[in-house]
């Protein structure tokens, strides 16, 4: 691979890494307090939190597929640390785990808090949300740790 464009995909693969594992975090700041608040303001945080979600979905593509690119730039599979092959699944791991647990929470909590649901109803589909998304994180988080700590 050409060295600018290994360079330009580097780039790409650790400015869309930065959104997809530090955007997340600063959308769940403060959640579970306001959306157990209830009312206007659990509907308002859901609705922001669903109107930043396409942008972590599409820097979470980006990463994954721009880490892929970079792998085969490399010579493939062979030719990288075992630390950023296992780094790379946990990160493939945490896509699902978005797409299957986390979209179906956040979904169910804005249907609820937008036809005037509690928080007190709604705690069980909350604490399902923060689960998944410190699942997600924890994924991410530790994709990050072994591809960029060499051992």
């Amino acid at each position: 691979m050409h060295p600018t464009l290994f360079m330009a995909l580097r780039t790409l693969h650790l400015l869309s890494m930065a959104l997809w594992v530090g955007g997340p975090v600063v959308a769940a700041l403060g959640a579970r307090k306001s959306l157990m608040t209830g009312g206007d303001v659990a509907r308002d945080r859901v609705r922001w939190v669903v109107s930043v979600t396409p942008l972590f979905v599409v820097s979470a593509l980006l990463t994954v597929g721009s880490g892929i690119g970079l792998i085969l730039g490399l010579g493939g599979l062979s030719a990288v640390r075992r630390s950023v092959l296992v780094g790379a699944a946990l990160a493939i791991a945490a896509l699902p785990v978005g797409g299957v647990m986390n979209q179906p929470a956040l979904m169910k909590l804005k249907a609820h808090f937008e036809s005037g649901g509690s928080a007190g109803e709604a705690a069980p589909v909350i604490t399902r949300f923060l689960l998944a998304h410190w699942i997600e994180q924890t994924l991410r988080f530790a994709a990050l740790f072994l591809m960029a700590v060499p051992f």
